[in-house]
């Protein structure tokens, strides 16, 4: 769950790749506790600041 929260910060921080794409990927490709992965990325993303 920990690289799924930093893919969410990624998204936010760097505008690369939507926070869209990156829960959609989870979904797809996380082979177990999908929906967690999801919640911590979308989390993260919520919770990413620019300093």
């Amino acid at each position: 769950i920990v690289n799924t929260a930093i893919l969410g910060a990624f998204s936010k921080a760097t505008g690369l790749v939507s926070i869209g794409a990156v829960e959609n990927a989870i979904l797809e490709y996380v082979p177990v506790k999908r929906e967690e992965n999801r919640l911590a990325a979308r989390a993260a993303y919520d919770l990413t600041v620019e300093i």
